[in-house]
């Protein structure tokens, strides 16, 4: 097996940074109540993951009409990820306004 190069190692550990934020993003937290914690988590990310599936692809296609060549899965993951991020951001502030007016 061929050694990662430095530019791909730093590549990799950026990406389990970005997953990592967007898990910590879309992280519904309740105190002291750990199954209702993960139960809520995980039916956000799951409500958000079509809407943001579909984002990807319209990205991809645009990239792929301009470049003329389909976008590499890292950087897919990548526009996935930072689509998410973006949703988040937005879901956190209508939520913020919506339970604290």
């Amino acid at each position: 097996m061929p050694e990662p190069t430095p530019s791909r190692t730093r590549e990799i550990i950026s990406l389990a940074l970005l997953v990592l934020i967007y898990i910590l993003c879309s992280l519904r937290y309740f105190p002291a109540q750990a199954l209702k914690t993960i139960i809520a988590s995980g039916s956000h990310i799951l409500t958000f993951a079509p809407f943001l599936l579909g984002g990807t692809i319209i990205v991809a296609a645009v990239f792929r009409a301009f470049a003329g060549i389909p976008p590499p899965k890292m950087l897919l993951a990548r526009i996935y990820l930072t689509l998410g991020l973006i949703a988040e951001l937005f879901a956190g502030i209508y939520n913020y306004l919506k339970y604290n007016p």
